[in-house]
């Protein structure tokens, strides 16, 4: 038995384009040494993320951290 696409699947299907965001501390410190942060976590623009991630079509975004 096949499964039935309901109304929320294909309004989900619909959306076409999604963005991804996962930040977690080796963002910050790819060497793992946490005393060496390379950038403030404060200093980050996510306004401008939303902003260019719209200007492409983007029609949801889902942040993992």
């Amino acid at each position: 038995m096949l499964a039935k696409q309901t109304r929320q699947h294909l309004e989900w299907h619909d959306m076409e384009v999604g963005l991804l965001i996962h930040i977690n501390m080796e963002t910050y410190a790819p060497d793992w040494n946490y005393r060496s942060f390379k950038d403030n976590p404060e200093s980050l623009d996510t306004d401008q993320w939303m902003h260019a991630a719209k200007a492409i079509g983007v029609k949801y975004a889902v942040l993992v951290a």
